[in-house]
């Protein structure tokens, strides 16, 4: 039998690498760098060696490289040893832009501009090219089609009623408008007649994606039909934006963030997608290929013990992988009981058995029902309220006098 495979083209698809994000969860180190950039860098450069060690051709990138339009130098050098790592390989990267490295304001430069090598592209000596609007690039046989994410700002700059639409309204108008630019670069990636077709590299939301705890946000948004996508001529979708990694039809897929962003993305996966396209045939190959990050442990005590705070911290240690994680710690508990838990000492064990960094603990009060009738009302003077939240917050002795002090004093200055 006479295989009709021919040539294949290998794809690294990667997205969301947020390079100065989480900072809030990590410590500066003794280089005086906070260790949850170097975390995400070690991701990073994971990512690389994994497209080396697999041979890919073209590494995508579909937005969000920076968590802010305005990375520092160390954050701007973290990218730069990324894409030298595949330069040394030889590997083309073409990125598109995501917001947050976008500027919300019209005609400043955005983040990722900098790294744009288009000249020595397009003359076959550089392998870096950054496209900030939508347009159809190719690189290894492949028509790319590159559509950045939609800012606000920009559409309303060329149109006039933007301004004046409901959040609603904008987020339709926002659709139609990318839907229309899809369509157009779908009919430009045709026209290329490329060896490999054409894939399409983007950044926004999608209807019927799965979402991380903190990415509720993304339901004020702009959100394309999933069926509106499934229409168009790309042997492949790749998307960034959202954090969870997932295909949400044959052919389009979210690569995911490179590293949890915070503990709503310590659970999932992080990594890549190695794409292979075969010259010959319509059947392409999606396979994903983690990367080990940083644990988020997110530790709720009354799961493990209820009361029995120290044996709860002890079946923590015993069951969870403490050892290197970032550990949140969250329990429930009555005023009474709350009163009877150390949580410094909570800190302390989680520490010696090498939690990196220990966040909370995050209290939610049980109130009896006598605490309960006990609770602020409108008609409460601020003195009386101060002190029924001391009351509902189990805080008395030294530490309530100090703090009555000081709220004392600031309600003199504001009734000056």
């Amino acid at each position: 039998m006479v295989s009709t495979s021919g040539r294949k083209l290998r794809i690294g698809h990667l997205a969301d690498l947020h390079i100065g994000s989480s900072y809030h969860l990590g410590d500066e180190d003794a280089g005086g760098v906070n260790f949850r950039l170097r975390d995400f860098e070690s991701a990073c450069l994971r990512a690389c060696d994994g497209m080396i060690a697999a041979k890919v051709d073209l590494c995508v990138i579909a937005g969000d490289i920076f968590d802010n339009p305005k990375p520092t130098p160390t954050e701007i050098a973290v990218f730069l040893r990324m894409l030298d790592r595949l330069q040394d390989y030889e590997i083309t990267v073409v990125m598109t832009q995501g917001n947050h490295e976008s500027p919300r304001q019209v005609g400043r430069k955005n983040a990722v501009e900098m790294f744009d090598d288009r000249e020595f592209y397009e003359s076959g000596r550089g392998n870096v090219l950054v496209v900030g609007r939508p347009e159809v690039v190719e690189a290894h046989g492949v028509a790319v089609a590159c559509l950045p994410y939609p800012m606000r700002a920009h559409v309303a700059a060329n149109d006039p009623e933007f301004a004046k639409l409901t959040i609603d309204e904008q987020n339709e108008r926002i659709v139609e408008l990318s839907l229309k630019t899809l369509h157009m670069l779908g009919a430009k990636a045709e026209q290329k007649k490329t060896t490999f077709g054409s894939v399409l590299v983007a950044h926004g939301a999608i209807s019927g994606s799965k979402v991380a705890h903190t990415e509720t946000r993304f339901f004020r948004e702009p959100v394309i039909p999933l069926s509106e996508l499934q229409g168009l001529p790309f042997r492949c979708q790749c998307w960034g934006h959202l954090h969870m990694p997932q295909v949400l039809s044959p052919g389009i897929a979210y690569s995911g963030s490179i590293e949890a962003c915070d503990f709503s993305e310590g659970t999932h996966k992080h990594g890549w997608w190695l794409i292979t396209l075969d010259e010959n045939t319509d059947f392409d190959e999606m396979e994903f290929q983690e990367v080990e990050t940083r644990p988020l442990v997110d530790v709720d005590l009354a799961e493990w013990g209820g009361a029995d705070w120290r044996g709860a911290v002890e079946n923590v240690i015993a069951m969870n992988e403490v050892a290197g994680s970032i550990v949140r710690v969250k329990y429930k508990a009555t005023l009474d009981i709350r009163k009877t838990i150390d949580d410094g000492e909570i800190k302390r064990a989680l520490l010696d058995a090498g939690a990196v960094k220990v966040h909370g603990p995050i209290v939610e009060t049980i109130h009896t029902a006598s605490e309960r009738t006990n609770t602020v009302t409108e008609e409460d003077d601020m003195q009386t309220a101060w002190q029924q939240f001391l009351v509902l917050q189990g805080v008395d002795g030294p530490r309530a006098t100090r703090l009555t002090e000081k709220v004392l004093k600031a309600m003199e200055v504001v009734n000056a």
